[in-house]
């Protein structure tokens, strides 16, 4: 696809944005209407839940830390019939830079170096709109 293309191809894009943008605000305002009409109800359910919730999600958490330390300390996975942990072994990273910095004295080890393919990360621009423009990088 040549640049014109791109661009025109990213100013669509960024018009499509804004169109579901109009309408994800169109539909929250209606939404807001009818919780508006049922605020009463919902607060009284928020009062008996709440607490409900927070001692499940206090348990929750506490059971969690136990099994994550006893995996740990057991040093495999566990299986229940519904759930289990597993065990991971901790990743093995390395110094980039320091490496980099080694293959300059040592270039046979860069055959060992894979870089993957470039990506392409699409993003909104949050100040004001500019003229569309191909940046060269």
């Amino acid at each position: 696809m040549a640049s014109p293309e791109i661009l025109r191809t990213i100013e669509e894009l960024a018009d499509a944005r804004d169109a579901r943008a109009a309408l994800a605000a169109a539909y929250d305002a209606k939404k807001a209407d009818i919780m508006r009409q049922v605020a009463d109800e919902l607060a009284a359910l928020d009062a008996e839940y709440t607490p409900l919730l927070a001692a499940s999600d206090a348990q929750i958490k506490t059971l969690e830390q136990d099994i994550r330390a006893a995996v740990l300390q057991h040093g495999a996975s566990v299986r229940g019939s519904r759930m289990q942990a597993v065990y991971i072994r901790g990743r093995t990273t390395w110094d980039t830079k320091g490496l980099l910095r080694y293959a300059a004295h040592h270039p046979d080890v860069l055959v060992y170096r894979k870089e993957p393919a470039p990506t392409v990360q699409l993003r909104m621009i949050k100040e004001e709109p500019a003229p569309a423009e191909l940046v060269v990088s």
